[in-house]
């Protein structure tokens, strides 16, 4: 049941994401001239109370919660500084690393196969990229199935390892990286890669050479 209710949400999920590509590629080509606005200073008693606001946006999201988290901590410092809970914790650090490294190299992967390329393989990176929009116990649940129906005709173990949770990061979210990327490359000028294929550059020299270094800061927002 569970199975059948995530198939429904992904058939509206891919009319959502028909929609808004649709949307997108009939959008009237803008000038790059941004207009001119008018910059308010703000001073005296404005400014003040502009800036306390802002300071309390930070105070109450992230000040004072991460101060109540440590005045929790800070009586068992002594049981969380005991060797198996630091050996659980820097597995869990090395699983989030592998996962985020997949992620990124997946969406790299995704861009690179559907920037600028016909409908049919934006559509099958749209697919790709579905996994965000699947609950993530229907998604364990299929994964957990398919590793161990893989082990029972391989006769290996990878459903209960690492490559089983790696693999489940990947393609759920594997739409937050993509995201990112698709949308600095979206601004990256076009010369720079034209030019480089009219010099007979290959085309994964090309990513790799060209479009990471202008990617670097998608990069860094789809591993974090």
């Amino acid at each position: 049941a569970a199975v059948q209710l995530a198939s429904i949400l992904m058939l509206f999920v891919l009319l959502l994401l028909g929609v808004e590509r649709f949307s997108r590629s009939s959008r009237v080509v803008q000038s790059e001239r941004r207009p001119t606005g008018h910059r308010m200073r703000l001073d005296g008693a404005r400014g003040w109370l502009a800036t306390a606001l802002q300071l309390l946006v930070v105070l109450v999201g992230v000040l004072l919660p991460l101060i109540q988290l440590l005045a929790w901590a800070w009586p068992q410092l002594s049981e969380l500084l005991d060797a198996r809970l630091v050996g659980v914790v820097f597995n869990t650090m090395l699983l989030g690393l592998s996962g985020a490294l997949a992620v990124v190299w997946g969406g790299i992967l995704v861009l690179a196969a559907t920037y600028r390329t016909s409908r049919r393989q934006q559509l099958l990176g749209e697919l790709a990229a579905l996994g965000y929009a699947i609950p993530g116990t229907v998604l364990a649940v299929a994964i957990m199935l398919a590793f161990l129906r893989f082990d029972r005709l391989a006769g290996t173990a990878l459903a209960g390892g690492m490559a089983a949770l790696v693999m489940a990061y990947l393609i759920r979210f594997l739409r937050v990286a993509w995201g990112p990327l698709d949308s600095v490359a979206g601004r990256i000028r076009p010369q720079y890669v034209e030019v480089a294929r009219s010099l007979g550059v290959p085309r994964w020299y090309r990513l790799w050479r060209v479009s990471l270094p202008l990617l670097w800061p998608g990069l860094l927002t789809a591993f974090l």
